[in-house]
């Protein structure tokens, strides 16, 4: 049969959206495996802990800058962000590896890793918000300690302290249930 010759331009073009297919496959692949380490280096033992109290040094009172939901919903979604590693900081954007998209039916965000959800953002009502987000472990009961030096947060273009931000905004929840 006589079949059509590809011109070499062609050719050069599919060599490389296979080039580009490979590392962005790899990219993926990279981007998984992070996570994946991220869950198993953080693993406890649930056994471990104790019922009962665990002192946090913190005082339950009202602050004026988390009196409405907005500081602690921006901050859950913040933690959740870096947890994930959503945000490429060189980039100044979303993580080359990951889609975000936009479900209208549902009202949520869903940031994808191919067919795979890393975290869904859901508002299905009014009065309603829902943050579901994979590679995550329990928290261990130290996570609520106040002061912990956290050596990611040296520069100038970074805030608080470990889980600092989480601790406010849970505390400034239970304060709003407590008027």
């Amino acid at each position: 049969a006589n079949m059509p010759r590809v011109p070499k331009r062609d050719a050069r073009d599919a060599r490389d959206a296979q080039t580009a297919a490979k590392r962005v496959n790899r990219g993926q692949s990279q981007f998984l495996a992070a996570l994946e380490k991220t869950v198993v280096d953080r693993r406890w033992d649930l056994t471990e802990h104790r019922d009962g109290a665990v002192c946090t040094s913190r005082t339950i009172k009202s602050m004026s800058a988390w009196s409405s939901l907005w500081p602690c919903i921006r901050e859950f979604l913040q933690n959740t962000i870096d947890h994930l590693q959503l945000y490429d900081s060189r980039l100044a954007g979303l993580h080359p590896a990951v889609e975000l998209l936009w479900d209208s039916a549902e009202h949520s965000y869903r940031f994808m890793l191919e067919s795979e959800e890393l975290c869904r953002v859901a508002a299905p009502s009014e009065t309603r918000i829902v943050i579901e987000q994979a590679y995550t472990f329990p928290l261990h009961p130290r996570a609520l300690d106040t002061g912990v030096h956290d050596r990611t947060k040296a520069s100038a273009a970074t805030a608080g302290g470990f889980g600092d931000g989480f601790k406010t905004a849970a505390l400034a929840l239970l304060t709003d249930k407590l008027k």
